[in-house]
């Protein structure tokens, strides 16, 4: 049986078919609509209604050619190209339309005779909008491109014809039938299938189920067959039947305007639930009318719930005929309707036929842009859930309080300054959300009328400041259960302890007479310093990342279950600790706890989760009596001993931590192995020797085992004998010579790290069949003798045995005998390859989950070009939802960017082009993936008489950072954008309109508010990266580049320390790698580690102390801008030094205070000396974090000459010019006079510390204009930021008289011109 509605789809299937797709083609067709179609069509059909396909017209238009596309751009800036779509073959045909910002839809539409009301744009493949008459194409395209970083206007005018554009901004000449995007998906699947009726037999039909329609496909069981039945689903109704002969089957009933009936077989189903179901789903289709289905028959009596979620619907236009149903004003037919939801459509408004549904007991109106909700809501007196998140309402009508059955109220993510005074007539309501406003205070008025039935009260993301003058207020709170006020950084100091829910209106009532209440209060993510709680009814309380050093919480909170209060500053644990017989868990992770309550491990019976690491804790408590721990977190503290009978008092404990301490040995576990229970274990970075190797073998259900980075000189058969269970083993960093046979044996092995050990013989993996090892890990051995054959384990996926100098590359081409097994592969971890000559070494290491087909994290080696001039690139890639989009990026980027270089217009900031372009590579992947990722270019750069020098060039997009180390300190070069580390772009996020939800995922998907792809969440997360450049002087030692798995489990701090304590860049890598694992991390991790070994010859001055961004001159900022990020404040602690064998290329650290050896005659300006006032000092909570900060420059490209220019060779010498020639003999005293004045001024700087800050104030007696770089190395107490004393002035210009001086060695032999 075939429906009208399949003729008109298989109509317009013609139509598309004879098109031809070539984007080069010279003629183009386009669709000219009927003015009056319907627009409430599905994803596969075109309309109900319409039995014909769109009448066609071909337009004739010879495309542009290159020079007319030149000619026009070059005429003015305003002038542009639009790529027009047909909406029948979507990106199989289009029409370039030249255009200026001015040129509207009507203009367009008379040129090419179509109507100008049925134009369209649709951004990211899914919001699809109807644009006005009066609507300008080009003026719409350029601003979506400034919104996703394409601020050029040059390059606007040449991106605007490209085909791949159309997967991010796309115009179309009529309503496109099929709607391209990540949403709405239709499901398809092959399933039996009979009609209803005598003598019909069961088929296998290809089925395609596409929001309210069936679509069954011919008997072929192809789609695009020429059958085609279709099953309207709308008020339809499913049953189970049976079936002779396949038992259970669906029934599938359609609306009585559809007779059609059909069975699907469900043998293979177990469980089937009988009941009816009514669908009312019309969420997510871009509609701009209600469907018409819905207003036949009787259907607006039996409709009672309504989904019109992600439309376009609006209100009946004025000159719209009065006779045509489906605008938001035919809402009134459904009287009977009790839940409507019309989310995110749009909105400016509260559609006034709303307000005449009086059942109407459910409304969302959220993600919309209402300004004021009208009096007439109080018609609705049956509401109980009104949802209007996400608006821009800023206050609420008195008429509200009318709804008396209203129950729960979201107004989270609007304008609301103050607690609106409704709230308190609303009785009903048990909660207040109010997330993501302005609130600045609580208002006493508003707060003395509270309902004592409120129990909830939501506040995170406002800029509440508590002070004295709100001590009254927060006393009315007394009856709330949950307090939230996360992420409100105003807040300095807490008290709430009058907060009780014993008292009513300052009366205290007998304790029997009140129901047990449980309170909690949440306040992440503050500057809390002092916190004051009451602990009557207290049961969690969660203060992370705070300031908190003064905690008061009266009485002794015996109900508490979970205490939060990790990333604080907090000393020593609360005595009351030990006296919670209802704690659960308790977290106080890196704080500065050095002893903890003697009784804390002692009667805690319900205490199952512990974790105080990165403390510094030295000892544990002795005693541990009837102590319910299950997890114990004890890592990066001093523990130099344990206590004897910590280990077999600990009869439930799973999972022990106790990595980066000072243990030399383990107390004996418990004598009965049944109660030895643990299944992880870490005691990475200790001083443990063999004899610890006796204890744990006694765990025979151990899983995870690190004991890397110890003393450990062998391991014997029997200890993996007794350790059947292990499925990863880490033994790096020791001093292990040789790998016991009974490792094969482990039948559930899968990751071994043995990495960093003297080991020189191994046993043959090749022929252990049982082992299930994906990952081996042996790099930085003594490996002598052994083909690489044999250490190919039958199950292998990641095999390292780099830095093993035994092993040949010769050797290598042993792999090549087992290509016809499996596929095998070579990877140059340290890019010797591409780096023969380079004056710095590279270093990687990655881990993955070996569960998983691929990694989600890749990296990036290459060169951008052929020669050694375009340097090399290097990146970080981390997928999101799938790793396609990495490996995506990882083959396009060095292309992109090599093309980027050449582009004249933005050549200066080509790396952020470059991102920015890989969005749009991406296409239909970016609109449903996404990913975060940081590119760093080294690129070298030659000066007339100078020795080779590097200039790092640096983008980012999401949480992947890099690190530069200069004289030991850390150094940002990146951004990291998510909504809790930076203020500016939740400020961004939520002028987008976009929301963050409990864990600062914005819209509830994603952490980071700039990716590479991800354009569902547009415009909340955009692609534009932040880009540093910044020119490498000799005191730079090395940069690190990681994924956001690494710089959330450690601070930068500690990154830099432990990598600059191991010179070989690739045993650095790994050994971050086994720090994260080792700190509880189970993501994938990639790390990349480059150390300089450029000629120490003295610091280079200018370089040293300023970095300048590349910015666009119209955007340039007349304000330095200070990058702030919050610091871990990880306390320092020793670290056992590694027994390294002998790297290939080490770099040592030498004196920076001998000659220096820069060159500024060729300096370009693209770094200079900035003009910049005084600014008070302030106190940092960085903790040494030194960030680049950009300051105000102008491109060099837009100007001749840098703002402040250094004396040039020819300024210079001008006078040495016209003196005659010197002899010899005289020509040798002056060279020498020169270096004795050098060997002087370096002797001076090397006391005068504080010159990187010498062009500060003006010098007393003296008003001259000085200049002022921006310090980037850390100052002693006794170093100055002025020129206080004539005496220093002298000293300056002694020594850049002296640089002159050396400037003229280089140049003495050759004569000066003119």
């Amino acid at each position: 049986m075939r429906t009208v509605e399949h003729d008109a789809y298989m109509a317009r299937s013609d139509i598309v078919s004879k098109r031809r797709s070539s984007p080069e083609n010279i003629y183009y067709t386009l669709s000219k609509w009927p003015p009056n179609y319907n627009t409430s069509q599905g994803t596969l059909t075109l309309g109900p209604y319409y039995s014909i396909g769109p009448t066609t017209v071909s337009i004739k238009c010879k495309p542009f050619t290159g020079t007319e596309k030149a000619k026009w751009i070059s005429q003015a800036v305003d002038h542009g190209f639009v790529r027009l779509y047909d909406p029948e073959a979507l990106l199989a045909s289009s029409l370039v339309v030249p255009c200026t910002l001015d040129t509207t839809c009507i203009q367009v539409a008379s040129k090419l005779g179509i109507d100008p009301n049925d134009f369209h744009v649709q951004f990211n493949g899914h919001t699809l909008r109807r644009l006005l008459a009066d609507d300008r194409l080009l003026a719409i395209q350029n601003k979506f491109l400034t919104s996703i970083g394409i601020t050029n206007v040059r390059r606007q005018q040449f991106e605007g014809d490209k085909i791949d554009l159309g997967y991010l901004i796309r115009f179309y000449a009529g309503r496109p039938s099929q709607l391209g995007g990540y949403s709405r998906a239709p499901l398809s699947c092959h399933c039996l299938v009979r009609k209803r009726g005598p003598f019909r037999k069961w088929s296998r039909r290809y089925c395609v189920l596409s929001q309210n329609r069936l679509f069954i496909f011919g008997d072929n069981g192809k789609k695009g067959s020429d059958e085609l039945d279709t099953v309207h689903l709308d008020k339809g109704k499913a049953r189970i039947a049976i079936s002779n002969s396949q038992g259970k089957c669906l029934k599938l009933a359609s609306s009585p305007e559809h007779p059609p009936q059909v069975f699907y077989s469900l043998a293979f189903t177990s469980e089937v639930c009988e009941n009816s179901i009514l669908l009312d789903d019309y969420s997510d289709m871009q509609m701009e009318t209600i469907p018409d289905e819905l207003f036949r028959g009787d259907n607006p009596k039996k409709l009672s719930k309504l989904n019109l979620h992600g439309n376009s619907l609006r209100e009946r236009p004025p000159k719209a005929g009065q006779y045509n149903a489906g605008w938001l004003n035919d809402l009134v037919c459904f009287q009977y309707l009790t839940a409507l939801n019309l989310s995110d459509n749009d909105l400016l408004r509260c559609p006034t036929s709303l307000f005449q549904l009086e059942s109407l007991s459910e409304l969302s109106l959220a993600n919309n842009k209402i300004t004021d909700l009208p009096p007439a809501v109080a018609k609705l007196k049956n509401l109980s859930v009104l949802n209007l998140q996400n608006n821009c309402l800023h206050v609420l009508p008195m008429e509200l309080s009318v709804c008396e059955h209203l129950v729960f109220l979201d107004l989270s993510f609007n304008r609301f300054d103050t607690i609106p005074a409704v709230l308190n007539s609303l009785s009903r309501l048990d909660s207040w959300i109010l997330n993501g406003n302005h609130i600045i205070n609580f208002s006493s008025n508003v707060m003395l009328g509270m309902p004592m039935e409120l129990r909830k009260v939501e506040l995170r993301h406002n800029e509440i400041s508590l002070c004295a003058a709100n001590a009254p207020a927060l006393n009315t709170l007394c009856f709330l259960t949950h307090l939230d006020i996360r992420d409100n950084n105003r807040i300095i100091e807490l008290d709430l302890s009058t907060l009780s829910s014993l008292q009513v209106r300052g009366k205290v009532l007998p304790l029997l007479m009140m129901p047990i209440t449980r309170q909690v209060l949440n306040c992440e993510r503050c500057s809390i310093i002092t916190l004051r709680v009451n602990g009557s009814c207290l049961s969690e309380l969660r203060a992370n990342k705070n300031k908190i050093r003064n905690l008061f919480i009266r009485p002794t909170p015996h109900q508490i279950a979970i205490l939060e209060l990790s990333h604080n500053c907090m000393e020593s644990l609360p005595e009351w600790t030990t006296e919670l017989v209802q704690i659960k868990r308790i977290l106080c992770s890196h704080n500065y706890i050095e002893a903890l309550p003697d009784r804390l491990l002692t009667n805690v019976n319900s205490l199952n989760y512990l974790d105080l690491s990165h403390n510094h804790i030295r000892a544990l408590p002795t005693y541990m009596e009837n102590c319910a721990i299950e997890t114990l977190l004890l890592h990066h503290n001093h523990i130099q001993k344990l206590p004897e009978e910590f280990l077999s008092s600990a009869h439930r404990l799973y999972i022990l931590n106790l990595s980066h301490n000072r243990l030399a040995q383990l107390p004996s576990p418990s004598e009965v192995s049944e109660l030895n229970k643990i299944k992880e274990l870490c005691l990475a970075s200790n001083q443990l020797t063999n004899s610890a190797l006796d204890v744990i073998a006694r765990y025979r259900h151990l899983q995870v085992l690190d004991i890397s980075y110890n003393r450990i000189t062998s391991i014997s058969n029997e200890f993996f004998q007794k350790l059947q269970m292990l499925q990863e083993i880490n033994i790096s960093g020791n001093q292990i010579p040789t790998l016991p046979s009974t490792l094969t044996s482990l039948p559930l092995l899968t990751t071994l790290r043995a990495h960093s050990n003297v080991i020189s013989s191994l046993p043959n993996l090749a022929t252990c069949e049982q082992l299930l090892a994906s990952h081996i890990d042996l790099a930085a051995n003594r490996i002598t003798d052994v083909p690489i054959s044999r250490l190919m384990a039958p199950k292998v996926k990641y095999i390292d045995v780099a830095c093993n100098d035994a092993i040949a590359v010769q050797d290598i081409h042993q792999l090549k005998a087992l290509r016809d097994e499996k596929s095998v592969s070579v990877v140059d971890i340290n890019n010797e390859i591409f780096l023969p000559e380079e004056n710095w070494k590279l270093g990687t290491s990655q881990f993955f989950d070996p569960s998983s087909a691929k990694p989600s994290v890749l990296q990036l080696k290459g060169r951008p070009g052929n020669s050694s001039a375009d340097g090399i690139l290097l990146g970080i890639l981390e997928s999101l939802f799938s790793y396609e989009s990495g490996e995506l990026l990882q083959q396009m980027l060095p292309e992109i960017v090599e093309q980027e270089k050449r582009e004249m217009t933005t050549r200066d900031q080509y790396l952020k082009y470059s991102l920015i372009m890989a969005h749009h590579a991406l296409k239909e992947n970016g609109q449903r993936q996404g990913v975060s990722c940081a590119l760093c270019h080294l690129v070298p750069r030659y000066h007339r008489g100078a020795s080779r020098k590097y200039c790092i060039r640096v983008a980012n997009c999401g949480d992947v950072e890099v690190v530069l180390c200069r004289n030991g300190e850390p150094i940002l070069l990146t951004k990291r954008f998510t909504a809790e580390s930076s203020e500016e772009e939740y400020a961004r996020i939520r002028l987008s309109g976009g929301t963050v939800d409990q864990n600062n995922a914005i819209n509830g998907t994603v952490r980071c508010s700039r990716l590479i792809g991800c354009s569902f969440l547009y415009p909340s997360v955009v692609p534009i990266p932040y880009e540093f450049v910044w020119n490498l002087a000799d005191c730079d030692e090395f940069l690190v580049l990681a994924n956001g798995a690494v710089w959330q489990t450690m601070s930068y701090q500690e990154v830099v320390a432990q990598v600059r304590s191991i010179p070989e860049p690739s045993l650095a890598a790994k050994y971050l790698q086994d720090i994260v694992r080792a700190y509880r991390c189970t993501e994938d991790i990639s790390i990349m580690v480059i150390r300089f070994g450029f000629p120490k010859k003295g610091a280079d001055f200018i370089n040293m102390f300023t970095a300048t961004p590349y910015r666009e001159r119209r955007f340039a900022s007349k304000v330095p801008v200070n990058s702030e990020s919050n610091s871990s404040g990880s306390p320092d602690y020793e670290d056992p030094r590694l027994a390294l064998p002998k790297p290939i290329r080490m770099f040592g650290n030498t004196d920076y205070t001998s000659e220096d050896s820069t060159d500024f005659r060729f300096a370009k300006s693209a770094y200079s000396v900035i003009r910049k006032k005084k600014q008070e000092k302030r106190e940092s909570s960085t903790n040494g974090i030194h960030f680049a900060k950009p300051v105000r420059t102008v491109s060099h490209h837009y100007v001749s000459k840098p703002q402040v220019q250094a004396s040039t060779p020819v300024q210079t010498y001008q006078s040495l010019q016209r003196r005659r020639y010197y002899g010899d003999d005289e020509n040798r005293q002056r060279k020498d006079l020169a270096k004795r004045l050098a060997h002087k001024a370096c002797q001076a700087r090397q006391s005068l510390r504080s010159v990187t800050n010498a062009f500060g104030r003006k010098p007393k007696g003296k008003q001259t204009n000085h200049y002022k770089c921006i310090s980037i190395v850390p100052k002693s107490e006794n170093d100055s930021d002025l020129l206080e004393t004539d005496e220093e002035e002298r000293k300056w210009k002694f020594e850049k008289k002296t640089e002159r001086y050396k400037s003229y060695l280089y140049k003495s032999s050759q004569p000066f011109a003119d």
